[in-house]
C-alpha cells in the first residue's frame, strides 16, 4: 500500500541544522521531504476540520514515486508545539520515524534570537528578549508579525520535550543527532540516519549552505 502521509518527521531544535538535514535527506531516493520545510500541518488549531482540499495540498508537497518507504517534513516546532504527538499516535501513520538534531542550546538560542532580529522583528536586547518569554511555552498561535516564533528560552529544554516523545513512542522510532557532529562529518552523520530509518547508505553528497 503506497504511502499517503508522511512517517519521518524533524521536529527540532530550531537553529540547529534541520534545513540542511532535510535537504540531505531528500537526496535517499527511498525518501521524499517535502517541498515546504515547514507546513506545521499537524499543529494548527483547525487541524479537526481541515478540509479535503487543505489535506489534498499537504499531501501534494511530497512526490509519489515507485518504492517510496518515507515520506517527510520538518516543522521544527512540532517538538515543542501541543497535540502534534497526540494527533500522529492517533493517525494511520503506521511506525513514524522521529530525528532530532540538537544544537549547544547557548549557541542554538544566539543563533536563534539574532535570526529574529534580522527580520526585524526583535528590539530587545538579549537579555531581555530571552527573559521576557522565558517561562511561556509557544504555541501554534505565539508567532510574530513574521511569521516566526521566539521562546528562545524554552526551544533549548530538549530534555523537557524530548521526554514527551520517549514516553510516546518506542526508542527505536526516535534518533538524536549531535548539531557539532553533523557539521563536521555530513556524510558520515547522514549515513546513520539511513541506517536508522533501515535504508542503504550513500557515497557522497553535495556542499550546502540552508538557511545561512
Amino acid at each position: 500500500m503506497p504511502l499517503e502521509y508522511p512517517n519521518l518527521f524533524i521536529p527540532g531544535a530550531a537553529k540547529s541544522g534541520t534545513s540542511t538535514l532535510h535537504e540531505l535527506l531528500n537526496l535517499h531516493p527511498s525518501i521524499s521531504m517535502s517541498s515546504v520545510k515547514e507546513p506545521f500541518f499537524w499543529v494548527k488549531d483547525e487541524f479537526d476540520s481541515y478540509s479535503q482540499s487543505e489535506k489534498d495540498n499537504y499531501l501534494s508537497l511530497f512526490e509519489s514515486v515507485p518504492n517510496l518507504k518515507y515520506k517527510g517534513e520538518s516543522s521544527t516546532s512540532y517538538m515543542l508545539f501541543p497535540n502534534f504527538i497526540e494527533r500522529i499516535k492517533h493517525s494511520n501513520t503506521k511506525d513514524p520515524k522521529f530525528i532530532f538534531i540538537l544544537r549547544n542550546p547557548i549557541d542554538r538560542l544566539y543563533s536563534h534570537y539574532w535570526y529574529i532580529k534580522g527580520l526585524g522583528d526583535e528590539n530587545l536586547d538579549l537579555k531581555e528578549a530571552v527573559l521576557n518569554d522565558k517561562n511561556d511555552e509557544p504555541t501554534i498561535g505565539s508567532h510574530h508579525k513574521n511569521g516566526r516564533y521566539k521562546h528562545y528560552f524554552q526551544y533549548g529544554l530538549y530534555g523537557k520535550w524530548l521526554t514527551k516523545f520517549y514516553n510516546a513512542f518506542d526508542q527505536k522510532q526516535i534518533k538524536i543527532v549531535e548539531f557539532e557532529a553533523f557539521k563536521k562529518n555530513p556524510l558520515q552523520i547522514l549515513n546513520s540516519c539511513f541506517d536508522f530509518l533501515e535504508l542503504e547508505p550513500i557515497e557522497t553528497i553535495p556542499e550546502l549552505h540552508s538557511n545561512e
